[in-house]
C-alpha cells in the first residue's frame, strides 16, 4: 500500500477504508487512529503524513478532506501552518513514525 492510495480513497468519499489503511500503514488500531488524526489536532496529521511518505505540497489536500469528511474545520491558523511546516522539515520519515506512535498513546 502507498501514500498514493490513501488519498486516492480519500477523494472518493471513502473515509472509513482511508482510516483503515492510514492505521495499517502506521501500525495502530484504527480507533487509536481516529483519536489521533481526528482529535489531536493538525501536528498529529502533519506527523502521520509525514510518517507515510505524503508529501508536505499534498498535506493541504489530505488535511481538508479529512476533515470535511467528518464535519470538521479545515482551516489552520498561521501558528499551525508553521508549525505543519516544521514537522514535514524536523522529522524523517522514521522519526514521524516514532513520534506519532508515541502520540497516539497520549
Amino acid at each position: 500500500m502507498k501514500p498514493g492510495f490513501l488519498l486516492r480513497v480519500l477523494q472518493q468519499g471513502q473515509t472509513d477504508l482511508f482510516d483503515l489503511a492510514f492505521a495499517k500503514l502506521l501500525d495502530m488500531d484504527p480507533t487509536v487512529f481516529r483519536d489521533f488524526f481526528y482529535r489531536k489536532g493538525p501536528r498529529p496529521v502533519a506527523l502521520a503524513c509525514r510518517a507515510v511518505g505524503i508529501d508536505r505540497c499534498v498535506f493541504p489536500t489530505v488535511y481538508a478532506l479529512s476533515r470535511h469528511a467528518r464535519s470538521i474545520n479545515p482551516i489552520l491558523s498561521h501558528d499551525e501552518r508553521t508549525e505543519i511546516d516544521a514537522v514535514f522539515a524536523s522529522y524523517s520519515r522514521k522519526e514521524a513514525l516514532g513520534v506519532s506512535q508515541q502520540f497516539a498513546r497520549v
